[in-house]
């Protein structure tokens, strides 16, 4: 019998799952890096996704390195495909440390690749839109430190405020007004970076925001911002995507914004060619007044109903009922637009009574009557609130959404022919139950699919020994927070007073509401503590802040809002974290029409958003092996007095274990720790005392 050589062929993607398992189990022991389980565990399941053609969630704890554990196979499979992978973030902060891990990894696995870091327009001046506003106000900073090269507004020395820095970037981008109409094209750093971002074959690395933006254009056959023959995308902070796309999808209109836009309208009309434009301007000027007061009546109204809506409320509720007295201002207003635009469109027939703009203002016309004539529409699908923005009198914004987040977010990440990785420490919304039943708020609200298509990966434990470095106290003696908010405001305050004696200060304390956070500096200030308190003020820098606090050991850094994530304190320097109450979502439009959609709007939708806002505040304190000290949560309800349904999702979801509502336990355990952490130091310094005397190194 003839003796056949049998050739045995590997899968090329199955060889990604030997490299990946290779690498983590050989390579990395081989260069001192630790071994993490849960990071192992993640590699893998992602190495079989990208095998199988999956996209995969997973929640990867605090410590594991997550990002090596997705780096890794999704650098062997571009070794193999050759093909652009996004990785996406909400912070500027993971996007720098991704640069440089990718880097890393590079030059361990001797395969060099390019990475682009992609920023969206906003992030650059505009020359054309800077020396126009330099000539009319003068401006010499900022004129010197363009010429001298600034193109970003990180370049710049100089602090702009947000409405400064808005009317000198770049916005409305387009290839005839910014290329072929421009001077000055060639300047544009942001074009050569566009170039870069679509061409490269390498990794890119960018925000949820722009990356929602590019996949929109890709849904509508427009211009892509990314390559179009991108593999696999990774959304790095996956908790916050349902916010970031609904955000990117969010159009809104306070009265200055619109009344530019119709003031824009009759500029773009030569003045002896305007014929009735100036009257309907006039008309559209005094309806858009009206209407926004009206609009700033709803939201005291509401205020006056129930008074937690002025100390926690960002969005309110907008009627545009009979008795509103809305419509027939919001009838006068869509027709007199759609006349403007009109009349623009005819004047532009006759090129010599227009400026260049007119493309651009009849665009912004348009759009402006399409959303105040979907307010009049009941079944528009789309979802409007009211909000007060910052500044001064506080303006109202009117605001829109389409109502179908989760859907839309279905279409553009899902149902597209690249595969997507989301991860998160805190993605999960339930510790019980089954794989599925820990996921379901995520799936529920952003239509991850299901088998064969998606896959759920067992969250990843954190490797972090949480009841060994922390203890978490809580107490169930303090008032209501909300049925007897000032009484809770007081005790509350006697509390953290309390717990900082204990630490010393070192500590931050995360409120929900800037009223809150007011009212106990305000009360903690005259306690004449001896710490120094950093409290979260209107013209105080986040950056800054922490610095200081991070400076100064024993201080205090009371906080919200963006606090409660991003913020990465590692060292004694945040040795207490307090959380004053727990971070239910304020009953906003959104979240109403969210629990609209539950047959348990407590349990499927209030307590899942508390959940992983809570798991983020907690994950504050410990950033790292050597990290101690205290969790506290002062809201009672958590406690045995109120029987919450809730409060074991709560403790499951939460890595501390080490639980107790005993403040006296709490400093002996502090004090415990404290003391292991000095004999520590004391033993590593006889050793180095030892290494001197024996190398001879001089004292």
């Amino acid at each position: 019998m003839q003796k056949t050589n049998t050739v045995v062929t590997i899968n090329p993607l199955e060889r990604i799952c030997t490299e990946v398992n290779r690498f983590f189990t050989v390579e990395a022991a081989r260069r001192g890096f630790e071994t993490r389980a849960g990071q192992q565990a993640m590699a893998f399941d992602i190495a079989g996704a990208l095998r199988d053609n999956k996209h995969i969630a997973v929640e990867a704890g605090v410590g594991i390195g997550k990002t090596y554990a997705y780096l890794v196979p999704l650098m062997y499979y571009h070794q193999t495909s050759g093909k652009p992978i996004v990785i996406s973030t909400s912070t500027i902060a993971l996007q720098e440390q991704l640069i440089a891990d990718i880097r890393h990894i590079s030059s361990m696995l001797k395969y060099p690749v390019e990475t682009v870091l992609a920023k969206g327009q906003a992030h650059f001046v505009c020359r054309k839109k800077a020396f126009q506003y330099i000539k009319k106000h003068g401006d010499k900073q900022l004129e010197s430190e363009i010429l001298a090269g600034a193109v970003e507004r990180q370049d710049f020395k100089a602090t702009f405020a947000d409405s400064l820095w808005n009317k000198i970037n770049i916005n409305g981008y387009s290839n005839r007004t910014c290329v072929e109409e421009c001077e000055l094209e060639s300047r544009y750093h942001f074009i050569k970076l566009r170039d870069r971002m679509r061409k490269t074959s390498g990794f890119i690395i960018c925000n949820h925001d722009l990356l929602t933006v590019h996949l929109q254009k890709v849904s509508l056959d427009q211009c892509a911002l990314l390559p179009d023959d991108v593999t696999h995308i990774v959304l790095d902070e996956a908790h916050n995507l349902e916010d970031k796309v609904r955000s990117a999808l969010t159009l809104g209109y306070s009265h200055s914004k619109i009344s530019g836009v119709i003031d824009e309208a009759m500029e773009a009309v030569r003045e002896e060619h305007r014929g009735d434009l100036e009257y309907r301007i006039d008309v559209l000027h005094h309806c858009l007044t009206e209407l926004y007061k009206l609009l700033d009546q709803q939201i005291k109204s509401q205020i006056a109903k129930d008074k937690k809506l002025s100390q926690n409320a960002e969005r309110f509720f907008l009627s545009v009922s009979e008795d509103s007295g809305l419509k027939p201002l919001l009838f006068v207003i869509t027709s007199y637009l759609d006349k403007i635009a009109s009349d623009i469109h005819s004047a532009s027939l006759f090129s010599r009574t227009v400026t260049s703009s007119v493309p651009f203002v009849i665009r912004e016309t348009q759009n402006a009557s399409r959303f105040f004539s979907n307010l009049l529409r009941e079944d528009a699908g789309t979802l409007f609130w009211l909000e007060r923005r910052k500044g001064a009198g506080r303006p109202v914004t009117i605001s829109s959404c389409p109502a179908n987040v989760n859907e839309i977010i279905e279409d553009l990440y899902f149902s597209q022919q690249h595969r997507c990785i989301l991860t998160s420490a805190t993605i999960i919304g339930q510790s019980a139950g089954s794989t599925k039943d820990k996921y379901a708020y995520f799936v529920n609200s952003t239509n991850f699919p299901a088998e064969p298509l998606g896959y759920l990966s067992e969250p990843r434990q954190s490797p972090f020994p949480y009841n060994k470095h922390a203890i978490l106290y809580y107490s169930d003696s303090l008032p209501h927070p909300n049925r007897c908010r000032e009484a809770f405001i007081i005790q509350g305050t006697r509390e953290i007073v309390k717990l900082l004696e204990i630490t010393n200060g070192k500590a931050m304390v995360l409120f929900t509401s800037k009223s809150d956070l007011q009212a106990v500096y305000d009360l903690l200030l005259r306690q004449h503590l001896p710490y120094k308190l950093y409290a979260q003020l209107p013209g105080k820098a986040q950056n800054l802040m922490i610095k200081d606090f991070k400076r100064d050991t024993n201080s205090v850094l009371l906080g919200t809002g963006t606090y409660w994530e991003g913020v990465n304190i590692e060292g004694s320097s945040l040795s207490n974290l307090i959380i004053f109450r727990l971070p239910f979502p304020v009953p906003d439009p959104i979240i109403h029409q969210k629990c609209s959609r539950s047959g348990n709007p407590l349990m499927e939708v209030l307590a899942p958003e508390m959940i992983i806002k809570l798991k983020q505040g907690a994950g504050r304190l410990i950033r790292s092996y050597s990290d101690i000290g205290i969790v506290s949560i002062l809201d009672p309800r958590l406690g045995e007095k109120y029987h919450s349904e809730y409060s074991g999702m709560v403790w499951d979801a939460l890595p501390i274990k080490n639980k107790t509502k005993d403040i006296e336990r709490v400093k002996t355990f502090y004090a415990s720790l404290k003391k292991k952490e000095s004999e520590g130091i004391r033993d590593l310094l006889k050793q180095w005392s030892k290494i001197r005397e024996f190398y001879g190194v001089p004292q």
